[in-house]
């Protein structure tokens, strides 16, 4: 009786090994993020000059294969959203972009995309899947003056 007392008391009073899912990777899984933040650029790409805004040098490699050489940041627009929740963003004078957050998990989002132009008329509606924290989504439209907008989205915790 007296070696069971011991041995259980040596067993309670030291320190329990460290259990291979007990990591800071497995921690932070389990918080729950109930919302995102997703960021959408406006970026103006023309043919007319060869100009990286200092603004856009983390996406540089990301505009390398296009035909333009200009590219000059118009915008900046964000919103922390939850599963199924959605924003819409004017983009000019009768465009706007509605951004709806249809699933996330620890790696990626999924996010629908749907571009309206005027009297509402829905120019584009697809769904992507974003990588956190890593590369955007980048989406192009004709601009008004023969260059494209691009809208490199991407998504944060």
């Amino acid at each position: 009786m007296l070696r069971v007392f011991l041995l259980s008391t040596v067993l309670l009073s030291t320190p329990a090994f460290a259990d291979p899912f007990d990591s800071p990777v497995v921690e932070e899984k389990s918080k729950k993020v109930t919302k995102i933040s997703v960021e959408m650029k406006v970026v103006s790409a023309t043919t007319n000059g060869n100009k990286l805004d200092p603004k856009l040098v983390k996406l540089k490699r990301h505009f390398k294969d296009l035909k333009y050489t200009n590219f000059k940041l118009l915008d900046t627009k964000s919103a922390k959203l939850s599963k199924k929740d959605h924003k819409e963003f004017d983009l000019d004078n009768n465009r706007k972009v509605k951004v709806t957050v249809v699933d996330y998990n620890a790696k990626r989002a999924r996010l629908k995309i749907e571009i309206h132009g005027s009297k509402n008329k829905k120019l584009l509606s697809s769904t992507m899947m974003v990588r956190r924290d890593s590369t955007p989504v980048i989406v192009a439209l004709s601009d008004k003056k023969g260059g494209k907008l691009l809208l490199p989205f991407s998504v944060k915790n």
